[in-house]
């Protein structure tokens, strides 16, 4: 199989970020850049120059419609995949993939295997009660690495005692499954509607409560520039940016500028 280079796989996620857009644009769905990628639409108006990842999120109403209409397929080449419909898949929220691509990721077993693609998060409504809000991201942050130690490597990590540790808890995970925490995820998930919730946020994502707004501070969406087009971004993008990186327009000293995500991609 032929290794893509770096400024390839940035193409294919761009490539599918463009088609993702296009069928949400056509369909009334919304969705807003988050993360890293949003990020580098406000300091770079396109790809942070190190970066190699695409993230987007969407109401959860806006979700499931996507995944509905769509039928899990984006024309020939792409896939909208989640557990339900891709055993392979190995994550808790949508990835739309190339389905040319394989994506081989350092700490996931081999039957994890899925194309190259970007992430696509539902937000969902969080808890107004403070008690029961830190018990919540507290119950979903163990439900949440549950679920990965169950499909994760054994023996990988840079540090010999940290592998050790690792591959000790990934046993029982991985003879308990990934299919009990899964569906308690996605219980805590419906539990709190999009639609009657103040508060939302990426619940199933990296950050948890670092990614949680007002939800009327999101509207109306604004376009910002990535890359050769525009794509939609929630208003109040720099809270929301200070909230995740802090002085994000402040660069990262030269030695922290590279690629975080331990994988390889290869056209099949």
């Amino acid at each position: 199989m032929e290794e893509a280079g770096f400024e390839e796989i940035r193409e294919i996620q761009y490539e599918i970020l463009k088609v993702v857009a296009e069928f949400c644009d056509a369909n009334e769905i919304q969705y807003f850049l988050t993360g890293g990628t949003l990020l580098g639409a406000v300091r770079h108006q396109g790809f942070i120059p190190w970066d190699d990842d695409i993230d987007i999120a969407m109401p959860r109403p806006d979700y499931n419609r996507f995944l509905e209409k769509s039928g899990g397929h984006l024309g020939k080449f792409y896939d909208a995949i989640v557990l339900e419909n891709h055993s392979a898949h190995a994550r808790v929220f949508m990835r739309v993939v190339d389905n040319r691509t394989w994506y081989v990721h350092k700490y996931y077993r081999k039957k994890y295997r899925t194309g190259l693609g970007i992430d696509v998060f539902p937000m969902d409504g969080v808890p107004e009660e403070e008690a029961e809000y830190q018990e919540y991201f507290q119950t979903m942050r163990r439900l949440k690495k549950q679920f990965d130690l169950a499909q994760a490597a054994p023996f990988k990590s840079t540090d010999p005692l940290r592998m050790l540790a690792k591959t000790a808890a990934i046993i029982p995970a991985a003879v308990t499954g990934r299919e009990k925490p899964y569906r308690k995820i996605m219980e805590m998930a419906a539990k709190y509607p999009y639609e009657s919730s103040r508060r939302v946020g990426i619940t199933t994502g990296f950050y948890l409560e670092k990614e949680v707004l007002v939800k009327k501070e999101l509207y109306p969406v604004v376009d910002l520039p990535f890359e050769e087009s525009t794509f939609h971004a929630p208003a109040c993008y720099d809270k929301y940016l200070r909230q995740l990186y802090g002085d994000y327009m402040q660069l990262p000293k030269e030695e922290e500028r590279t690629p975080g995500h331990a994988f390889k991609v290869y056209w099949r």
